[in-house]
């Protein structure tokens, strides 16, 4: 059986909103959800209310920081290149 997941990055907005959607569709279309972070420190700055929606991107079926710390810009492309 192969399985079938929808890849997050944390990202507010459009992102959270089809986060939302996808959890209310979850069982009916048996698909799994992923959050794949760029560094464990990812939204820590955010308001309280954003914090929430964080924490929202932790309760899926599997969390992954892809760096522990920024620590160079080069980071950064090989995330997004690892996405794509």
């Amino acid at each position: 059986m192969v399985s079938k997941w929808l890849v997050f990055t944390g990202t507010l907005g459009f992102e959270h909103w089809v986060l939302e959607v996808a959890k209310e569709m979850k069982a009916d279309f048996g698909f799994q959800l992923a959050t794949i972070f760029n560094f464990e420190s990812h939204g820590e700055n955010w308001n309280e209310g954003n914090q929430v929606k964080l924490s929202e991107f932790k309760q899926v079926d599997f969390v992954k920081y892809a760096y522990p710390k920024y620590e160079h810009k080069g980071q950064l492309r090989d995330y997004q290149l690892f996405l794509a």
